[in-house]
């Protein structure tokens, strides 16, 4: 789980990050998790996607004088192939939907749109920062 979730994107920056330093430019978007998103035996998952979080956090800031953005894209609960397997029932996505304020799973889509915004040029004044697409804070709905 770490070797494939953060030390691959610790590498994956490494090396892309040396031809953008070369150049004085470039964009890095790492796909993280959105904050909170930890649950009992997730532990593995949840360090490295934090770890991935304080990578982008660190070469942000460290790869700025370079003119290189790192940028993070952080997804909520989104209905993908994985999670209606783990999430097998209408039920069950329908629980999931009622934790988020907007009351909906996320689509793939409007996650590859974030990201294809974090790597634009609207972008150019982010750097080390995580963007988290996740339908509203889970706790917003908690009423305990």
């Amino acid at each position: 789980m770490l070797r494939t979730n953060l030390t691959g994107v610790f590498f994956f920056s490494q090396a892309v990050g040396r031809v953008m330093i070369r150049q004085h430019s470039g964009k890095i978007v790492n796909v993280t998790r959105w904050p909170g998103a930890t649950a009992r035996g997730h532990g593995a998952i949840a360090s490295a996607k934090a770890g991935v979080t304080a990578l982008t956090q660190s070469l942000g800031a460290e790869w700025a004088k370079y003119g290189i953005t790192v940028n993070a894209v952080a997804p909520g609960p989104t209905e993908t192939e994985g999670v209606l397997e783990v999430w097998k029932t209408p039920a069950m996505i329908a629980q999931a939907s009622r934790e988020t304020p907007l009351q909906r799973l996320g689509r793939p889509e409007k996650i590859a749109w974030t990201v294809i915004f974090v790597a634009s040029d609207a972008a150019n004044v982010m750097t080390g920062e995580t963007l988290s697409v996740s339908g509203g804070p889970r706790v917003a709905n908690r009423e305990d």
